[in-house]
């Protein structure tokens, strides 16, 4: 009677480990399938956006170049009204100096 008692019992305790193995193979597929279905939509996601993040990496980089531009251009600016206005200023001074000049044989 106890030997039956004990056979039962290692049967009943045999039958419970495969049912809850059986239990974990079945989640592990659906673990395995939802990691699955979320890398297929990050996949999907980047595909589809792939297109949007180029353009916004070409709109960073062409705003970069067109500062960069826009600092060339502004500088190359700056250095021709330099030049302008140290002409104007040489041209003053030389007009200054034939009035000057013009002034002292005159007198």
């Amino acid at each position: 009677m106890i030997l039956e008692s004990l056979i039962e019992c290692y049967s009943h305790i045999e039958a419970e480990e495969e049912e809850e193995e059986e239990e974990e193979e079945k989640k592990i597929p659906r673990a395995k399938s939802a990691v699955d279905k979320i890398r297929s939509e990050l996949y999907e996601w980047r595909r589809r956006n792939m297109k949007r993040i180029n353009l916004i990496n070409c709109i960073h980089q062409e705003s970069t170049c067109s500062l960069q531009q826009f600092i060339h251009d502004s500088t190359k600016f700056q250095e021709a009204t330099d030049r302008l206005y140290a002409l104007i200023h040489t041209q003053q001074k030389a007009k200054n100096r034939v009035l000057s000049t013009k002034i002292h044989q005159d007198s």
